[in-house]
């Protein structure tokens, strides 16, 4: 939760809790209750957000759905504690900031506060307020679908591996067997992270990212923001550099938020091929030693380039998770035969 005081934190949090009646809420408030009233001391504020941060620590520690951070995170420094700690124990933030007409009306929300914060106070945390901009927006999986994701990819690599003649010399240019396939992308064990696929990348404020602050402020992104979309997986890449499974965005909500440059869509970049809008949506599965997550995304647009142009030299197997086809050395995709519908939570990182 984010907002100054009177602005209705408290009241969407207890909303969120009915909802999720097992959701856990963290207030540094709840230090200065005694007896069912609330004793304010500026003196205890720092064992206050102590006490919280145990609260938040003590309900990843007993693997707690939902939790809720119930304080008014002003600076972005106030939220990186629990920022830093949802992304060591693989939970995803969705950021909640109350959005009602007289939010950053001082004398109103003095009014309706109920821990009697002056207008003075509040004026200066409103001007204070920072804005919070993720390095990127994405669909994320939880961690039931990450491991079935792992787990239909892996197979159907040992699939292709024990039934496509040359799978392997053809990919990485050697033969080998499984496990060394596997080792080769650091596949034998499912990472420690959760799957994600992409929306839009933004960067640090100096990245020089094109509609960094257009796309984060944009409503179509503040109101998909903490919902639940579905997503289909319907099939992979697999290259001498990356395994990624291709993700379809089946509705106009998702293509509207998704905002790849490199597909030029709209063909501004003149000396480039334009890309139907969603090509390169993926979930990076694994990588070969040195390459980055984001290579994903070229590999996925030259076989793009491989399809449309129906390449010479083309090999197709059928094999019982789908169809396997062969382009280029080192490029081959996989068709699943029956797609796999994803649910995911939007929100950024």
């Amino acid at each position: 939760m984010r907002g100054v005081s009177g602005s209705g934190k408290s009241t969407i949090a207890r909303a969120i809790q009915k909802v999720y009646p097992s959701a856990v809420l963290c207030s540094a408030d709840d230090y200065f209750m005694r007896e069912g009233e609330y004793h304010f001391s500026a003196d205890d504020l720092g064992s206050a957000h102590k006490y919280c941060q145990r609260l938040a620590e003590e309900a990843v520690r007993k693997d707690s759905n939902v939790i809720i951070i119930d304080n008014t995170n002003v600076k972005r420094w106030e939220m990186k504690f629990y920022m830093d700690l949802a992304r060591q124990h693989l939970y995803r933030t969705v950021i909640v900031e109350p959005k009602l007409d007289w939010r950053n009306n001082p004398s109103l929300l003095a009014s309706r506060n109920t821990h009697d914060v002056d207008e003075n106070t509040i004026r200066k945390k409103i001007k204070a307020f920072e804005d919070y901009v993720p390095f990127y927006y994405a669909w994320f999986l939880n961690r039931t679908d990450s491991t079935m994701v792992y787990n239909k990819c892996c197979n159907t690599l040992r699939d292709c591996i024990k039934n496509v003649p040359g799978f392997c010399s053809f990919v990485l240019d050697k033969d080998c067997s499984v496990k060394k396939f596997f080792e080769y992308f650091r596949l034998s064990e499912m990472p420690h992270s959760l799957y994600h696929c992409t929306a839009k990348f933004l960067g640090g404020p100096k990245s020089g990212t094109v509609r960094r602050l257009e796309y984060h402020q944009s409503t179509e992104v503040q109101e998909a923001c903490g919902k639940s979309f579905k997503i289909t997986m319907t099939g992979m890449i697999v290259t001498s550099a990356v395994v990624a499974a291709r993700i379809k965005l089946s509705s106009e909500e998702l293509l509207m938020i998704y905002d790849k440059p490199e597909e030029n869509t709209d063909g501004r970049l003149k000396d480039k091929l334009c890309y139907p809008k969603g090509s390169t949506a993926h979930l990076t599965i694994a990588t070969a030693e040195g390459v980055l997550p984001k290579h994903s995304n070229t590999e996925i647009l030259a076989i793009a380039d491989m399809e449309r142009n129906n390449a010479d030299g083309k090999v197709s197997h059928r094999l019982k998770s789908g169809v396997v086809n062969r382009w280029d050395k080192y490029y081959c995709s996989v068709n699943f035969e029956t797609p796999v519908e994803i649910n995911t939570l939007f929100s950024g990182f």
